[in-house]
């Protein structure tokens, strides 16, 4: 008896959890837009190299005009001519340094992937769309305003992030609620068919185990439980697949991990754990037909 209680005991706090963690995946709002992942990035610093510094510029001229001031009575015409070049060009640096800061205003700071959308974040603004992740949505219209060099660079940049795309599109059925639920009714039938060979109620549950030994019994149960546990097998692999395909970025994206994630796994880890005990019922508590018969003799 003490068997069937703890047996039971074990049953009853593992779906607990497993639905403790299911629901609030499900109800908590916040995971929808920034639950699985949420990558951080500038644009503007990721630039760095394409934009010209200010600072090369002052050498340059300073350069200049100590050549203008060694040949200024040879070459007075010619060193104006430089000097004219010289502030041409420092007025095409100044402004393309000046598209730095408007570059703040088209492309964006973050994004945020959820258990239903992904969101975008700007400077001024938050754009979400339902998944799965599109790059597009990291291109806005407005960078197509911004000088030809710094538009393919943000190209360049933005497609560094396609792996993470191709990973949250490999599925492209794949719904994290609908996981979670669907997980969790069958994880209740495993339960349920815990419990009741704990407790041999009802008998036709009990007489159809209990026609086969114990092994292939609990065989059985095994596969039985595995099978249940596919949607969360599936949202394991998938967030697996996506956190890899993060840890791949360019060293210029900051990654985070969010709670969803980590509650995705853990409930992974209790269906897994519900399933051995329910396959460890038989052995525990399922009572043999003709036994009672061996006894009396």
């Amino acid at each position: 008896m003490l068997r069937k209680l703890l047996h039971a005991a074990a049953t009853i706090v593992v779906f607990v959890a497993l639905a403790t963690i299911a629901l609030q995946v499900l109800c908590t709002k916040a995971y929808a837009d920034a639950g699985i992942l949420t990558l951080k990035f500038n644009f503007t610093t990721a630039l760095a190299d394409v934009l010209p510094s200010s600072t090369g510029a002052l050498r340059d001229r300073d350069l200049l005009e100590d050549l203008q001031d060694g040949a200024r009575s040879a070459l007075n015409a010619a060193a104006t001519r430089v000097a004219d070049a010289a502030s041409l060009a420092e007025s095409a640096i100044s402004s393309a340094a000046a598209a730095a800061p408007s570059l703040e205003e088209y492309v964006p700071r973050n994004c945020s992937l959820g258990t239903m959308r992904f969101c975008v974040g700007y400077k001024q603004d938050v754009n979400c769309s339902d998944l799965p992740l599109n790059l597009s949505s990291l291109l806005p219209e407005g960078v197509q305003e911004l000088p030809g060099p710094v538009q393919d660079a943000i190209r360049d940049r933005a497609e560094a992030l396609s792996q993470l795309a191709e990973s949250s599109t490999r599925f492209p059925a794949f719904s994290v609620p609908a996981t979670l639920i669907s997980g969790l009714v069958l994880m209740s039938i495993v339960a349920t068919l815990s419990l009741s060979l704990a407790f041999g109620r009802p008998q036709v549950v009990t007489r159809v185990f209990g026609r086969l030994k114990a092994v292939p019994r609990a065989l059985a149960l095994l596969a039985l439980g595995l099978m249940c546990c596919s949607p969360f097998v599936l949202l394991g692999v998938i967030l697996d697949i996506i956190l890899r395909a993060a840890g791949e970025l360019p060293s210029w994206v900051g990654v985070e991990l969010g709670e969803a994630c980590r509650l995705g796994f853990a409930a992974l880890a209790c269906a897994l754990v519900l399933t051995f005990i329910s396959a460890a019922a038989p052995s525990a508590a399922v009572h043999r037909p003709g036994e009672d018969a061996k006894g009396k003799e």
